[in-house]
């Protein structure tokens, strides 16, 4: 009983729900010019959170490098502890 209850109020609210369409402007008519500059805002900001995301990731990147740069630098006895690694090279 409780099924057919619950599946009843969902065909109900489903068939109540046939003046809810979106708008133009969020629907996308195509050629409209607050559409297609609604486009250019959410690919500006997909550009804006992949160059932030590159540049923590190029970071991090350079980060470890560094790292494994100055480690065999120690191991090879060439670098000593809160030395710069780049003035073990001579400065390079």
């Amino acid at each position: 009983m409780k099924i057919k209850k619950g599946s009843l109020i969902v065909f109900c609210f489903t068939m109540s729900m046939h003046g809810l369409h979106a708008c133009p402007n969020c629907f996308g008519a195509p050629g409209d010019p607050i559409s297609e500059s609604i486009g250019m805002a959410i690919m500006f900001l997909l550009v804006v959170i992949m160059g932030t995301l590159g540049g923590i990731i190029a970071f991090f990147m350079n980060v470890a490098k560094r790292t494994k740069k100055y480690e065999q630098q120690l191991q090879e006895g060439t670098a000593e502890w809160g030395q710069d690694p780049n003035l073990a090279e001579g400065g390079k």
